[in-house]
């Protein structure tokens, strides 16, 4: 029992170890594309840089830090000592999209560098969130509405055939209910 519990606990460390070598390894490649696009805009090409390519710097910079708020607090140790594992990526979930962020975050950061119209494929960050909300949320809660609405009608424009003996229980009754109306 007593090894069980720290190879659990050596375990853990290990994640959190491994989890803290790949926010490293990502808040490296962070800053180095943040300065590439930072040095080039301002040293290479000053003229192109204008209102809007600040604003878009400055949404790039606040997606940089929530994503890697978000990362960092999913690899944080957890109060029972057990430790999420930021490697296992292919099981999905939200921290997979966060990661995705992070990578399209990237190539846009450098690809901008050619030209101002790759800041368009940040788009598709809310088209995807809209078609999985869609697709996940909204369209089986429209799909079980409209499956209602159907039985209803169904269930009004056919007749109710009663069994023979809910017709016997029935008649009984009313015999029941004329002798003591009487």
């Amino acid at each position: 029992m007593v090894r069980d519990d720290l190879s659990r606990r050596q375990q853990h460390k290990i994640k959190a170890k491994k989890n803290n070598e790949i926010i490293q390894r990502h808040a490296i490649i962070t800053l180095v594309t943040m300065a590439i696009y930072s040095i080039y805009r301002v040293y290479f090409n000053w003229e192109s840089f204008t209102t809007w390519p600040i604003i878009y710097f400055s949404g790039l910079v606040s997606i940089y830090l929530l994503c890697f708020k978000w990362i960092s607090a999913y690899g944080r140790p957890l109060s029972s000592g057990e430790v999420n594992s930021l490697e296992v990526l292919n099981k999905g979930g939200l921290t997979e999209y966060i990661f995705d962020i992070l990578y399209i975050s990237w190539f846009v950061s450098l690809t901008s560098i050619i030209t101002s119209y790759v800041w368009y494929i940040y788009l598709v960050v809310p088209i995807f969130a809209f078609y999985k909300a869609y697709t996940g949320i909204l369209r089986p809660f429209l799909n079980n509405r409209n499956m209602m609405a159907q039985l209803a009608q169904q269930q009004q424009e056919e007749p109710l055939v009663e069994s023979k003996r809910s017709q016997k229980l029935r008649a009984r009754e009313e015999k029941l209910q004329a002798r003591y109306a009487k």
